[in-house]
């Protein structure tokens, strides 16, 4: 594990955590109420320190004396639970740190969501951690310290929960229901847990600053959490490089996933770009572990907290007592990357002589039902697999026929593991004592093959990455002199989109390669131009207002003579006037036919959370259709861009298909890294890139682009 001595600046939440001392602004006697929670809750789960009930009409609540302003309180107060109406709040918590309150959980909602005045409230309520005040939400439902019962909030989940299961688990959510509601799917699979921040509007304390505060205390071994957006990406980039130096996994489950609402975008890039395709980028370059949905959130959450980072590697054995969930196993696997390498032929004839002859002896290995009757047999048969030296990792199916010997079996499980690197447990039988035996063992154990190989993957690309570390950060000399040149081409474009010929420029100021070519203003030009490059020609309409110029049939390729290209550019103007008739056309492009092994699209976006991105994955003109790409924030080297490529079909039509050619993987991979530099020194000039396609050429002949669109900012 990586040295991890210079932790960057972490909030201190143990007044949320750990108070002394609390008091309930707006507390009430009546139980129906909102402000009587947080007192039964305080109570119920037995809370040790004081507790201050505030309500302007004084008395008792629950037995205690209820002071009518929080200044009344003697001695300190750690926290305000605030539960008064929204009009109230301000005073409140003006209240609580002219008191010196360390801490105050804003149940209240009615803030920045409402408009210009409440995001104004929200304003002044960050600034009360300067006054040494930290504020959670408006807008939440608190915190709750499952090792202590320190509950400092509310949520009807509590009402049903009797007693809590400590564990190493740190919860973290932006929505207080998806908190709570993973706080509830977690206790009922019988997962411990040591902590849940629940954050809102977010207006001081946000998910990152939680998060990060979280992962540094002792008692917690993964972050678990749930965000909706990203305020501070450098706040988030902080949190996964502390992750990295501790060794601690982050997973995270990221909502408003779809592209309803998005914007019109004006090339392929900004359309691919919507959703969470860009934040997962951000994740897989960064280390955080991304989940689908908030049983994958809990599966792996249970699992890094077993093994802090299991490493199942590739290579997998599977060994169950049946057949078809063999089979079921095997084919989650293979979708998920893994290899199911057959057994040597000394470990083949070991297994032979421990499992009945009906057994199957390959890759997966069916011990058959005789395991049930041999409670030592999965045992023997995981100590042969693991003396193979071939597996990373050993995969059991556990179904009902095991209900009545579920401990037994999970006893040899659990033996099982000091003979493999790892093991890792589909388990559909109804019994919890034995999955419970396996969570304490420190065993990932889900309910089905189907999320057993997700939770595999991911372990192994966070693995992976524990072991390269944080993504280099390339520059390359003479920015300034390209930056100049830079804003020169961008001020000569008449509107927002460049020209091809006006793009093409721009990317040659970072030496990218483009294809040869020349502007002909009129037909006679485009026949000396063509002369000049060598026939065959490609001809396009050249004009910033037409963006996608196949759409209007603005493209015409394999022109082998003048003849052809003066006809073209006639055909061109006319498909102009046709269907672009206000259109200033440049002219048309005369351009060398390049022919290679395989097309990829590459742009830029602009993420208005994350920051700039670069996209890549099959290109041409069905690259919207086929929505196979992959990001990354800029900027990164060409190992990450190696990376990037992996995650799309790019990984396999590299090597060549149908017989094809072999691309040059090197040459993209170069590209890509180089535009992405780019990107980076164009930051805050241009919103959008679009290159596409661009020519693969086979191994070692490099890569050409043939079309860019380019868009500055408004």
């Amino acid at each position: 594990m990586p040295d991890a001595p210079f932790p960057p600046a972490v909030a201190d939440l143990s007044a949320f955590l750990e108070p002394a001392s609390v008091a309930i602004i707006g507390a009430s006697a009546d139980p129906g109420k909102i402000g009587a929670r947080p007192l039964r809750y305080l109570r119920k789960f037995g809370f040790a320190g004081a507790i201050h009930p505030v309500n302007p009409r004084g008395g008792e609540i629950g037995g205690l004396t209820c002071h009518r302003d929080v200044a009344d309180i003697p001695g300190p107060v750690d926290l305000a639970i605030v539960v008064t109406a929204a009009e109230h709040v301000m005073a409140a918590l003006r209240a609580c740190a002219a008191k010196g309150v360390r801490g105050a959980v804003v149940i209240s909602a009615g803030f920045g969501e409402t408009g210009e005045a409440g995001r104004a409230a929200e304003a002044e309520m960050a600034g009360f951690a300067a006054r040494g005040m930290r504020v959670l939400g408006p807008n939440n439902q608190g915190t709750v310290n499952l090792i202590t019962g320190a509950v400092m909030g509310f949520n009807p989940l509590l009402e049903w929960v009797e007693r809590f299961r400590p564990g190493r688990i740190g919860l973290v959510s932006q929505s207080s229901g998806i908190g709570f509601g993973l706080l509830g799917l977690g206790l009922e699979r019988g997962m411990g847990f040591a902590h849940l921040v629940t954050t809102g509007n977010e207006a001081d304390l946000s998910f990152a600053d939680s998060a990060l505060a979280l992962l540094e205390r002792e008692e917690v071994r993964v972050v678990a959490g749930a965000l909706e957006g990203v305020k501070d990406v450098a706040a988030l980039r902080r949190l996964a490089e502390r992750s990295h130096a501790l060794g601690k996994p982050v997973v995270v489950m990221k909502g408003a996933t779809s592209r309803a609402g998005g914007r019109a975008a004006a090339s392929h890039t900004g359309s691919l770009a919507g959703g969470s395709a860009v934040f997962s980028g951000f994740c897989r370059q960064h280390g955080l572990v991304e989940a689908a949905g908030m049983d994958e959130l809990l599966d792996l959450a249970g699992a890094f907290t077993g093994l802090g980072l299991p490493r199942p590697g590739r290579r997998v054995a599977i060994a169950t007592g049946t057949g078809g969930t063999a089979v079921l196993m095997a084919d989650a696997l293979e979708r998920a990357g893994f290899e199911m390498p057959a057994p040597s032929a000394g470990t083949e004839a070991a297994l032979r002589r421990t499992l009945p002859a009906i057994a199957s002896f390959g890759n997966p290995i069916d011990m058959t039902t005789a395991n049930l009757g041999n409670r030592s047999l999965f045992l023997e048969t995981a100590q042969i697999l693991g003396s193979d030296g071939g597996y990373d990792s050993l995969v059991t199916v556990v179904g009902p026929a095991v209900t009545k010997s579920g401990v037994d079996y999970a006893r040899q499980i659990v033996a099982a593991a000091e003979a493999v690197p790892a093991v890792f447990v589909s388990w559909s039988a109804p019994d919890g004592e034995g999955q419970a035996m396996l969570r304490d063992a420190g065993i990932p154990v889900v309910p089905s093959p189907q999320r057993l190989a997700p939770l595999m993957a991911s372990a192994a690309a966070r693995a992976a990455f524990q072991d390269r570390g944080a993504p280099a950060r390339p520059a390359l000399p003479g920015r300034e002199a390209r930056l100049e040149k830079a804003q020169a081409i961008l001020a000569g474009a008449r509107g927002l989109q460049l020209a091809e010929h006006q793009a093409k420029a721009l990317c040659a100021l970072w030496d990218l390669p483009v294809t040869r070519e020349i502007l002909a203003p009129d037909a006679p030009a485009a026949v000396a131009a063509a002369e000049r490059l060598g026939y065959p020609v490609a001809l396009k309409l050249q004009s910033a207002e037409i963006g996608h110029k196949t759409e209007i049939g603005g493209v015409l390729l394999n022109l082998a003579d003048a003849t052809s290209v003066a006809e073209g550019t006639a055909r061109l103007m006319e498909a102009a006037r046709r269907h672009a008739p206000g259109a200033v056309i440049d002219g048309v492009l005369v351009q060398e036919m390049v022919r290679g092994a395989g097309e990829v699209i590459v742009g830029v976006v602009d993420d208005p959370s994350l920051g700039t991105a670069v996209m890549a994955g099959p290109g041409g003109i069905l690259a919207e259709i086929v929505e196979d790409v992959a990001f990354r924030l800029v900027p990164f080297d060409t190992a990450e861009a190696a990376r990037l490529r992996g995650e799309t079909r790019l990984s396999r039509m590299t090597g060549g298909v149908r017989g094809g050619l072999a691309w040059d993987a090197e040459a993209l991979d170069a590209l890509l890294a180089r535009v992405s530099v780019m990107a980076d020194e164009l930051r805050g000039l241009v919103s959008e890139i679009d290159l596409n396609p661009v020519i693969i050429r086979p191994q070692g002949e490099g890569a050409v682009i043939v079309d860019a669109l380019v868009v500055r900012k408004s």
